[in-house]
């Protein structure tokens, strides 16, 4: 009797382990289970960074808006209003002939968010057609091929896109395709919008048509647009866009211009 009941006993406690056993393995199972399900969640790739600033997005995209040169004030201090809304943008210049062609493209997409209407510009057609094959096509963007000193081109794509909320020129940066961009394309820009140049400083680069102190230079044309937004100066039609134009503020080598 005393070892049937020992026999008994045993066969209590391996049955008691064997669940045990399994209850544990169970519990690794669902936790493995659960783990994965949020590893993949979160390396789910997204093109809107709610919470990351201009800066740290041109960082990631490795754009040179906030290395060659720190336009990150200007952007964080008048784009922020625009993240995550139904924004009309256009920019002159994809990238092509730099190292990182579309990065900005990348950083637009990333930082105003889906809702955002993208337009870029792009001379060489051969380039912006291969990023875009590559790249472009998943950032639901639209290119336009052509030069930004071509007047017929820039009033094509207003034809289109009938007004832009932003205009950001990043193109060639010389002098005739700056000032025949802004004169061409500032009437479309929306009430409260803005136009924006960057890279002013080839005012001052002979390579670009510059020199200092020059009035037909962009920084030239922006020093008469001060005569031409006074209600006091008698000559108002100096840059032909002082009727467009409320305000502007210059920082290094970028001017952001307010239209009313």
């Amino acid at each position: 009797m005393a070892i049937r009941q020992h026999i008994h006993s045993v066969a209590i406690i391996t049955v008691l382990l064997i669940m045990s056993i399994a209850l544990y393995n169970c519990s690794r199972i669902r936790f493995a289970l659960k783990t994965s399900s949020t590893l993949s969640t979160t390396m789910t790739t997204t093109y809107h960074s709610k919470t990351a600033t201009f800066f740290e997005l041109a960082i990631k995209y490795k754009t040179d808006k906030v290395t060659t040169h720190h336009y990150e004030t200007q952007y964080e201090k008048h784009l922020t209003r625009y993240r995550d809304t139904f924004l009309k943008f256009l920019e002159i210049g994809l990238g092509c002939g730099m190292p990182t062609v579309g990065a900005s493209a990348l950083l637009w997409r990333d930082y105003f968010g889906s809702r955002a209407e993208l337009h870029f510009v792009e001379y060489d057609k051969s380039c912006g057609e291969g990023w875009f094959n590559r790249s472009g096509v998943k950032l639901n963007i639209t290119m336009h091929y052509g030069s930004q000193d071509n007047v017929s081109f820039l009033q094509h794509i207003i034809g289109i896109a009938k007004y832009f909320d932003v205009i950001v020129d990043d193109g060639g940066h010389m002098m005739k395709q700056q000032i025949t961009s802004i004169q061409t394309l500032i009437p479309a820009v929306r009430s409260g919008g803005l136009y924006i140049i960057e890279d002013l400083l080839t005012s001052y680069m002979s390579g670009y048509h510059g020199k200092y102190l020059d009035p037909s230079t962009t920084i030239g044309f922006i020093k008469n647009l001060v005569d031409d937004i006074q209600a006091a100066s008698p000559i108002r039609t100096v840059t032909s866009i002082g009727k467009y134009v409320r305000s502007f503020e210059v920082d290094n080598e970028i001017c952001v211009f307010n239209i009313k």
